[in-house]
């Protein structure tokens, strides 16, 4: 019995990898604004997510997956397969020159499509300007903001840009609706040659709106409970077209959340509260599903614990390309193949992050952890388990050997990364520092003037006398 028990596995493992040698095509969906508590199969108690849920049944479902806090510096990250102090330049912006998993994928023959939301040219506060679309490697796409003016809505009567030509679309149409349709077309149009569709989801961002399903939803909390229900019904038409179109075998699907919850909403995971923690460097700002989907080849029903993070995507899609190395492109992850077809862990004892966002008031940090310990370059150390929301500062405690030998681990790692310190400081764009400054300036020019006018003229009032 033991050697058929082993020779079972052994064929099991050998068609696996066949069928992963065969390039299948690959979609990488990415929910915009999505922390892990917000899906039902991760517990999660305020929202129905039928479609998620049952995607993660029928395939692997990763529960130590983490991002940025912040959607730009995630992205940036997810499309370059790199730490953001190596390329960060501002928020919403793509730097020029980069090499994404559009160019990638292209080079390796596969047709690249993107579709949803693009924001990576500009953000109106730096003078940098990133890339756009048709420059990052995809030769189709239909997105709302490629660039900041003129971005009009992402939502009802939505702006949205189709291979370079804009269109606003009536006040009844959706924009969610257009943009899965787009998908949900090339998939049909493109099946017979490999494709690389990355869906990046214009939900649930806010602004928080009323849904097609759910006309009536009248605040913030049925809103976003609304537009959670419709995302989830989105990716499910997403699978349903693979299987119809027979594609199902030959197609990985891959969801994630790009970073937190917003923090104006909070929802019920395993009973109890959680709030948003967009752009915060707690769990909450970080903790996202992964889910991946590929039928015949992941086993139904997988749960996988390594720790991972957003550059391993593109070392991942490389390996389902057929391209195992990736050295030439100097990618900071590594594949997460291996875990798709059955290996249990990759080995890892802590992730790093690098956090400078540029935007808004968010503080900018660095620091490594794992599930139970966190480690901020700046000496800040938390017991996360037992506090998320990293209330108790242990680094001028008394530390016991398992203590100190968990901050030992994290502070090795972060010695290690290269890239130089963040100020720890409250993020705010530098032209937004030296508009304030020139008006400043200006003020006092002005009140110098004054005061000199003044003084001239009750000089001149005393001379008369």
């Amino acid at each position: 019995m033991r050697v058929l028990r082993l020779s079972i596995v052994y064929f099991f493992t050998l068609a696996m990898s066949a069928h992963a040698s065969t390039r299948p095509n690959v979609i990488l969906i990415l929910a915009d604004d999505l922390g892990v508590e917000n899906l039902g199969v991760y517990g999660g108690e305020s929202y129905s997510t039928p479609s998620l849920d049952q995607l993660a049944k029928e395939g692997m479902r990763f529960e130590r997956i983490h991002s940025n806090p912040l959607c730009t510096p995630s992205r940036v990250k997810l499309m370059t397969g790199k730490y953001n102090y190596r390329n960060y330049q501002d928020f919403m912006v793509l730097p020029r020159g980069e090499t994404t998993f559009g160019h990638t994928m292209k080079e390796l023959g596969y047709r690249t499509m993107i579709a949803g939301k693009w924001q990576l040219h500009s953000s109106g506060f730096e003078e940098q300007v990133g890339m756009l679309p048709e420059e990052s490697g995809f030769e189709d796409y239909r997105l709302w903001q490629v660039k900041r003016e003129g971005r009009g809505s992402r939502y009802w009567g939505p702006t949205l840009v189709t291979n370079g030509k804009a269109e606003t679309f009536p006040e009844d149409r959706f924009g969610p609706d257009l943009i899965n349709d787009y998908v949900l077309n090339y998939i049909e149009k493109h099946r017979t040659e490999p494709f690389f569709i990355y869906y990046p989801m214009i939900l649930p961002h806010d602004p928080f709106v009323a849904t097609p399903d759910h006309p009536n939803a009248a605040n913030n909390e049925e809103k976003y409970s609304a537009m959670m229900v419709y995302m989830d019904k989105l990716v499910g038409k997403v699978k349903t077209k693979l299987i119809e179109q027979g594609l199902a075998e030959n197609t990985v699907l891959l969801f994630v959340g790009d970073n937190g919850t917003s923090y104006r909403i909070s929802s019920v995971r395993n009973g109890i509260r959680v709030n948003g923690g967009k752009g915060q460097t707690t769990t909450n700002g970080t903790h996202v599903p992964f889910i991946a989907w590929w039928q015949g080849t992941i086993k139904p029903g997988s749960i996988n614990h390594e720790l991972i993070n957003l550059n391993d995507f593109f070392p991942t899609l490389l390996e389902l390309a057929g391209e195992k190395s990736n050295k030439n492109l100097g990618l900071d992850g590594s594949s997460l193949v291996p875990l798709l077809l059955g290996q249990e862990s990759l080995g890892r004892d802590s992730i790093f992050i690098h956090y400078d966002p540029k935007a808004y008031l968010f503080k900018s940090a660095r620091y490594a952890f794992n599930d139970n310990w966190k480690l901020y370059e700046d000496g800040r150390f938390f017991h996360t388990t037992i506090d998320q929301e990293e209330k108790i500062d242990l680094s001028q405690s008394t530390l016991d050997d398992s203590q100190k030998a968990a901050h030992d681990l994290l502070k090795n790692r972060l010695e290690s990364m290269e890239g130089e310190p963040v100020s720890g400081f409250y993020s705010v764009p530098a032209k937004i520092v030296t508009r304030a400054y020139q008006l400043g300036a200006g003020i006092l020019l002005i009140l110098v003037s004054i005061i000199a006018w003044r003084r001239y003229r009750n000089s001149s009032r005393s001379e008369a006398v």
